[in-house]
């Protein structure tokens, strides 16, 4: 009942500024064809790398789109409030209230601008799934689905911890430029990286995890290990996440 009025709200607020709106559709449309066209001009003097065809990077493409919005539209526009609640002693507003204030907080925008991408990611991944003539499964389907929400959790995991960390040293700009930075190594194919770093961006910095291991469950062999392994970091960070949302709030109340 709570999300639903805010989302209703948040549509509201976007009705008003329809030309942040619009902005922002232009912009991300854009972008899109400009991650496309890249790709297919690559694949114009090749057939394929490591045996991925232009269709399979249209597949992780599309899957980068879809866990970027959904990242951006609920998790990033709230993320980067954080620090000025901290600096305005709005935080202690948000303490009182009678919710879980990690996830109210993390949620409380939406920009439906920035979920564009999710309808054009689908269209653009169910284009290169026939091109590639793929037969895939209700139940491959299903675990996709359930994957791009763990990568997206694991996502908003680690940039909330680097966030939160602004409860204590309130300029944390550094090492956000830092978190985008590896974020794209993941938007590559992992087989272009060498395995010990594979591993790092895999176990410590899992980058390939949240934009790979999704699109790996539809054009390759069914991975139980991967599987396991998504659902394992996604659990480790929430954890993490949680206990320094916890920790941090000692020094708030100080």
């Amino acid at each position: 009942m709570l999300y639903s009025r805010l989302l209703k709200t948040n549509f509201r607020r976007e009705m008003v500024y329809k030309s942040n709106f619009l902005t922002f559709m232009i912009v991300n449309i854009v972008g899109y064809l400009g991650d496309v066209l890249f790709y297919i001009l690559i694949y114009n003097f090749m057939t394929s790398i490591n045996g991925w065809t232009k269709y399979h990077m249209l597949g992780l493409i599309a899957t980068v789109w879809i866990i970027d919005s959904l990242n951006g539209g609920i998790f990033h526009m709230n993320m980067i409030r954080i620090p000025r609640y901290v600096q305005n002693y709005d935080l202690d507003f948000l303490l009182i209230k009678p919710v879980n204030t990690r996830w109210y907080m993390s949620t409380k925008f939406v920009s439906y601008g920035l979920l564009l991408g999710i309808p054009f990611g689908a269209v653009l991944l169910i284009y290169s799934m026939v091109k590639l003539g793929t037969s895939i499964s209700f139940f491959k389907i299903i675990l996709y689905v359930v994957a791009l929400f763990l990568g997206t959790l694991i996502m908003h995991d680690i940039f909330f911890i680097l966030i939160i960390i602004s409860i204590k040293h309130v300029k944390v700009d550094a090492l956000i430029d830092v978190f985008w930075s590896i974020l794209d190594v993941g938007k590559y194919p992992e087989f272009i990286y060498p395995s010990k770093i594979r591993k790092i961006f895999v176990f410590v910095a899992p980058a390939i995890v949240i934009y790979n291991y999704p699109i790996n469950i539809l054009v390759s062999k069914f991975n139980i290990l991967n599987l396991g392994i998504l659902f394992g970091i996604a659990i480790v960070f929430t954890i993490i996440a949680e206990f320094t949302w916890k920790y941090f709030l000692k020094y708030y109340y100080q």
